[in-house]
């Protein structure tokens, strides 16, 4: 054992041994740290080595021992580790969705099957779609797609053991480690490139690349920061029109959940490993949402957006913009403090940064100009300058802000309080309002189309007279045998007798195609399926919910407890043993309760 330690410590380079030994002068200590660097890059080992040695320095030998033990997760002999790249996760995925689809050759009944599909995520240390019904499960488990986001998300254990060895900070990697950045950089540039490959055709033979759809969309960081502070504005116009006094506010994580402190970079003793998705899940489920429960119970009225940012070491804390009628306004501290101060109020700092308040006054600025900066700072870092965070120009960082939001699935910017930001969108598709919709709709969508936020929020904070999204069931273009939801337009609340009840917003159909008209196999939902060929027609996944070309019904074996696929156009789209006569579809389950939906070309409610 001794000399299998001794071999691991002489395959360190030089300088990596004086480092070490450096670091710890203790024989057993080195070898057994020797051994930890072994499945790890060689260009990683400076920067681990250099943060053993300051925790050694500050808290002891065990401390620095204890922080070698999460390399064994960042750096394993499984598919993929913390070094890989986004290609490699895409491989994977595909090799993983064929596996599926030759696991359901292998077994002939839906509960082996099943059994089957579950130990494979279980190898793999994926979770497992939460379907109890069989073509559910088969239909995720068999798509690449699935794969792929499962795949990056497992990620963030990666990430999280890279936080504890001191990959995220200001003085190695700021709000993200490097190598996750640059899995989100060959994913950008992946989906760019794709989307420049593929154009949109109407059905009436307009035609128009997607390249330059997501140009003029709300993915390009400049039109969501225009819409954003257009709805901010005009939320602030609307404030004080109506006698509403403005706060920022800025609440942060405690000690514990922070990896680094600030400005060294140096490791915080009192840090307990929490994820940034998990500090997040303290701000939502201990702060705001108690908060938000208890301000209900109070009756107080507000509302306002919240910005979320990452500190230095990937720690989430927010910003708050909220408007509040003056004789509540110390209600509504009171009560965000009381909660946000709620756990280990004594230790030291908590005073001076976990709960910070500050009342606008429109004398020296406008609530618009308090958040402008933290908008930009999150999306492109437009007219902000410096991050002071961590001391780079914000166009460089912005990007790295961003992607943190994106790898963690944090939500950067959440409006509260306000009327429905989807109504106002669908309300600015429409051109020209059609006959017979004035009395109803006039106002409002004059508002909206005239980018009039204050004006569309005054006419939709009554609850009672708000306009609701008008949704419609359709064959979804992902999961076969499924259906899916999308917004088709409006309903307007409490019709007239003799007016229309609702309004159609999309009435075109989009076709999403490849502009040389050739199927990319790589990018098949289903990599056991043939690409598509008009001389052998055989099941090619739609790019848009919105293809209306007809597919290939597959069969399943109906009266048989056996399955026996013999070639892919056998998949079931329900169940192996379903009823040919009785097709029903399979849809997701939704908690909530939705407005009325187009069903067989009626439009129904959903009973609570």
């Amino acid at each position: 054992m001794k000399k299998q330690s001794t071999e691991a410590f002489d395959r360190l380079a030089p300088e990596t041994r004086r480092q070490l030994l450096a670091a710890n002068s203790e024989y057993s200590d080195r070898e057994w740290v020797a051994s930890k660097l072994q499945p790890v890059p060689a260009r990683y080992h400076h920067r681990i080595i250099r943060d053993y040695a300051e925790t050694h320095k500050a808290n002891g030998r065990r401390e620095a021992n204890l922080t070698m033990l999460p390399l064994a997760e960042m750096f394993n002999d499984g598919r993929l580790s913390f070094s890989s790249l986004d290609d490699e996760i895409r491989e994977e995925a595909r090799k993983a969705a064929t596996k599926a689809w030759e696991l359901s050759q292998r077994y002939k009944t839906p509960e082996a099957i099943t059994q089957a599909l579950l130990r494979m995520a279980e190898e793999r240390g994926i979770e497992p779609p939460k379907f109890k019904d069989f073509a559910q499960l088969f239909n995720r488990m068999t798509s690449v797609q699935w794969w792929r986001r499962k795949l990056r998300r497992s990620f963030q254990k990666f990430e999280a053991a890279a936080i504890k060895c001191g990959f995220v900070h200001r003085r190695a990697g700021a709000y993200l480690s490097d190598e996750s950045y640059r899995r989100y950089q060959q994913h950008q540039h992946q989906t760019a490139t794709l989307l420049e490959s593929l154009e949109a055709v109407s059905e009436d033979g307009e035609v128009i690349g997607m390249g330059e759809l997501a140009e003029h969309s709300l993915s390009n960081p400049a039109n969501r920061r225009a819409q954003v502070m257009t709805i901010i504005s005009g939320t602030e116009q609307y404030a004080m029109q109506n006698g509403y006094m403005g706060l920022f506010l800025t609440i942060t994580c405690p000690s514990r959940m922070h990896a680094r402190k600030s400005p060294s970079g140096e490791l915080n003793p009192k840090y307990d490993g929490t994820s940034p998705r998990r500090a997040m899940g303290y701000m939502q489920g201990k702060v705001w949402q108690p908060a938000r429960t208890a301000l209900d119970r109070l009756d107080v009225k507000y509302f306002g957006i919240r910005v979320t940012e990452p500190h230095h070491d990937g720690t989430p804390h927010s910003h708050m913009l909220v408007f509040v009628k003056p004789e509540q306004a110390d209600i509504l501290i009171d009560t965000l403090k009381s909660y946000a101060m709620r756990e280990s109020p004594d230790e030291p700092g908590a005073a001076e940064h976990r709960f910070k308040v500050e009342i606008i006054d429109p004398a020296k600025g406008s609530a618009a100009a308090y958040v402008a900066k933290y908008i930009a700072k999150n999306l492109d870092g437009y007219q902000v300058g410096n991050d002071f965070e961590i001391d780079q120009p914000a166009k460089s960082t912005a990007p790295r802000a961003v992607a943190w939001g994106r790898f963690w699935n944090i939500r950067q910017f959440q409006f509260f309080g306000i009327p429905s930001i989807t109504n106002w969108n669908e309300l600015r598709r429409i051109r020209t309002l059609p006959a017979g919709y004035e009395e109803s709709l006039g106002a409002v969508w004059r508002a909206a189309d005239s980018a009039d936020w204050a004006g569309y929020m005054a006419l939709q904070m009554d609850k009672k007279k708000r306009l609701s999204p008008l949704l419609k069931d359709e064959e979804s273009t992902r999961y076969r045998g499924e259906l899916s939801r999308r917004v088709v337009g409006l309903i307007l609340p409490n019709p007239k007798a003799g007016q229309p009840g609702h309004i159609i917003t999309r009435d075109k159909k989009w076709v999403v195609q490849f502009k040389d008209g050739k199927h990319q196999k790589s990018e098949s939902h289903y990599p056991f399926l043939a690409p598509c060929d008009a001389a052998r027609p055989v099941f090619c996944p739609p790019w848009t919910r919105v293809n209306n070309c007809t597919g290939v019904e597959f069969k399943g074996s109906p009266g048989n407890s056996q399955v026996n696929f013999e070639s892919p156009d056998e998949i079931p789209i329900h169940s192996p043993c379903r009823d040919e006569e009785s097709p029903e579809k399979t849809r997701r389950s939704h908690k909530k309760i939705w407005p009325p939906v187009e069903t067989g070309g009626q439009y129904k409610g959903y009973d609570q």
